[in-house]
């Protein structure tokens, strides 16, 4: 019997590592090492009734109980407590955010997570359309390259095969010096001076004659910019794209990106972006007093709203499956009078004294749907760290709101909703599960909490594990997490304390417990039989790639060149 997972090294000034990953779940992989859930023994001595067992996440029993988690994680918020948790530091630096910035992050980039084919939203050239598209026609064009096969992700850039789609996003142009709006100036006849047209083109390089109306744009060129999305009727044969319409904003929004579901074009905006990662994203502030939208225009209506969402919040994340579209907000509540950060015992009893005077719902985010206020979310469907689990973080509590709303793409209704009251530095989904990560440094290194919820009815909790070492990699620690058939892979990074060997990787299997509420390691590498660790000494891990059975790891060590 094969019982060892089969590597394959081939160096040249770095290593690439085949790891055969059936192999190693097949028999285990050997120990699981502490983190390995412990099993409960069955209950016996008659009728009595044990009751189900807890895992690390608990849903809230109560309001009272929702409040009092909200009110304990402000009166413990404070830079420090941000560190230990992993937020912002390091361990954190890949914030999952959309793909907006074409980076192939969590949310943005390739590799089959899952299936037999690329990743791909609705396919590209000749490739049948997924479940997400809800078709199986094949295209012949380039759509949005995804992460998970069947999972679309929102993207500053759609085209349905004869119009293109542009959104003016602030996570598009964070970092260079120019505004989001992308608009046409009305130049004179010798056109732009940045590489536009010369026939009176766009500050942008956009298309001949256009202005920024949000219906038939074709003849005035004059008008004041409108920050809106633009469309583009395309020309495949000739290679030619025209500007025919803009879709107005408001001013103080910009849109992250775009969907497109049949015939709707469904945009999510946002009034705060703060990128993929930084110290804003561990802040209670940085989530105060933000609104995310979802709007939708009907594209065989002159691209006329249809359906409008608000959220109280700044955007997070967003997937779309068969199920609908699935929207992560995080939400800081905006108390008069609180000090985010109490630094004296006075601080803390004025904030307890406010608090108290507060309602439950003062607490929860403002959902609207077309103006009318909505209450998708309940208490029992707001988690939090249980502390009388093995593996529960000593700073546990948060005051930063983390929402999932699941929502129809065509009536714009919340299918679901679930709440997390505790920090997480990372998303990830797949058709069938929705995956939070967050950073831990609390044991003088870096460790790693997983929690993953079914996409289903009541979006339950499945289970979680706390991992030694920390996802890194930046934008591409997303493709450090990878679920197929049932179970959950993962590459975590340690920081040793050792000059000859100061970095060693661990390849996790997790799957449900049988058991419990928990996520048991099944696989393991390096472990007991196969100690023989990923990558040579001092080698740090640039690339990680799940294909079907096998993952595919990068790993080299940095030198200096430099010689004396």
């Amino acid at each position: 019997m094969l019982n060892q997972a089969v590597t394959i090294s081939i160096r040249a000034l770095g290593g690439l590592l085949l790891i055969l990953l059936a192999a190693l779940t097949s028999c285990g992989g050997g120990s699981g090492g502490p983190n390995q859930p412990v099993a409960v023994p069955p209950s016996g001595g008659g009728g009595t009734v044990e009751p189900p067992p807890k895992g690390l996440l608990v849903a809230l029993e109560s309001p009272d109980e929702f409040k009092q988690k909200i009110a304990a994680g402000f009166n413990t918020a404070s830079p420090e407590r941000a560190a230990a948790l992993g937020d912002g530091t390091g361990s954190s630096d890949g914030l999952d955010g959309g793909s907006d910035g074409g980076s192939g992050d969590d949310t943005g980039g390739g590799g089959d997570t899952g299936g037999e084919t690329d990743g791909g939203d609705f396919g590209g050239d000749g490739v049948p359309m997924g479940d997400a598209s809800g078709g199986t026609e094949t295209v012949a064009f380039t759509t949005t390259y995804t992460l998970e096969t069947n999972v679309d992700e929102y993207d500053v850039v759609k085209y349905n095969g004869s119009q293109l789609f542009i959104a003016p996003s602030r996570g598009m142009d964070c970092c260079v010096m120019f505004e989001d709006e992308v608009a046409f100036d009305g130049l004179d006849d010798g056109g732009s001076d940045d590489g536009g047209s010369d026939d009176g083109g766009s500050d942008d390089g956009g298309a001949e004659g256009a202005t920024t109306d949000s219906t038939d744009v074709a003849g005035d060129v004059q008008e004041m910019p409108v920050r809106g999305i633009r469309v583009l009727t395309t020309d495949a044969v000739n290679g030619l794209a025209q500007e025919t319409h803009r879709i107005p904003l408001a001013e103080d929004q910009s849109v992250e990106g775009l969907y497109l579901v049949d015939r709707n074009l469904i945009a999510l905006t946002s009034t705060a972006w703060w990128g993929r990662h930084g110290d804003q994203f561990g802040r209670p502030e940085g989530w105060l007093n933000q609104s995310v939208g979802l709007e939708s225009f009907d594209l065989d209506e002159d691209f006329s709203a249809r359906h409008s969402i608000r959220v109280e919040g700044a955007l997070v994340n967003s997937r779309r499956t068969e199920a609908g579209i699935f929207l992560v907000t995080r939400h800081t509540p905006a108390i008069d009078g609180l000090t985010y950060y109490p630094a004296s015992q006075d601080e803390i009893d004025q904030n307890q004294n406010l608090l108290e005077a507060l309602e439950p719902a003062d607490f929860l985010p403002v959902i609207e749907r077309d103006g009318e206020v909505l209450t998708p979310v309940t208490y029992d469907q707001c988690y939090a760290i249980n502390p009388e689990d093995d593996a529960a973080p000593e700073a546990r509590g948060n005051p930063i709101l983390t929402l999932v709303l699941q929502i129809d793409p065509d009536s714009a209704e919340v299918i679901d909703a679930m709440c997390l009251l505790e920090s997480i530095d990372g998303v990830y989904l797949t058709t069938t599960s929705l995956y939070f990560t967050a950073g831990l440094y609390e044991i003088g290194e870096s460790e790693t909490l997983i929690h993953q919820f079914q996409l289903e009815d009541g979006l339950p909790y499945v289970g979680s594990n706390r991992l030694l070492g920390g996802l890194f990699l930046g934008d591409n620690r997303d493709y450090r997490l990878n679920a197929r058939g049932g179970t959950l892979r993962t590459v975590l990074t340690r920081w040793m304390d050792d000059v000859d060997d100061r970095i060693d990787h661990t390849l996790y299997v997790l799957e449900p417990a049988s058991d419990k509420p928990a996520l048991s390691i099944v696989g393991q590498l390096p472990n007991d039989q196969r100690p023989d660790e990923l990558g040579k000494p001092n080698e740090d891990l640039y690339g990680v790639r799940f294909i079907g059975d096998r993952g595919y790891l990068v790993t080299f060590e940095r030198t200096d060149p430099l010689y004396v």
